[in-house]
């Protein structure tokens, strides 16, 4: 479904490699991946305290091993920016987010999303 979608729009389809990589970012692995981004950031920061930087080491070798996930990172950016092009569902659909297991009382519309803007 999502395929016919960005055919339409004259978007190349979203690949195998590509949708697994995002699955496993909504998934299992978002500790792993988010670890590597952060302390790829952190080791490139000159702001950075040294504790921040021997704390970020620590717990990136900790999650990954060394493993910076380059190759499925690059698969996750690729499928964001595909699946980013796609519309926003009419109408729009009310997004619950809460730290508690329970819904908040009052819901936020999706309504200030704007589209995704990229330069090729």
């Amino acid at each position: 479904m999502r395929n016919e979608q960005l055919r339409q729009l004259d978007q190349p389809p979203l690949r195998d490699d590509e949708f697994y990589a995002a699955r496993l970012y909504t998934g299992p692995m978002y500790l792993k991946y988010n670890a590597a981004l952060r302390h790829k950031g952190m080791m490139n920061s000159d702001d950075a305290p040294a504790s921040s930087k021997e704390h970020s080491e620590a717990q990136f070798q900790q999650l990954c091993m060394g493993n910076y996930y380059v190759s499925t990172l690059h698969a996750i950016n690729s499928a964001v920016v595909k699946l980013g092009s796609e519309p926003l569902p009419t109408p729009v659909q009310t997004l619950h987010r809460s730290a508690l297991s329970s819904a908040p009382s009052a819901p936020c519309a999706l309504c200030t999303l704007r589209p995704v803007h990229r330069s090729v």
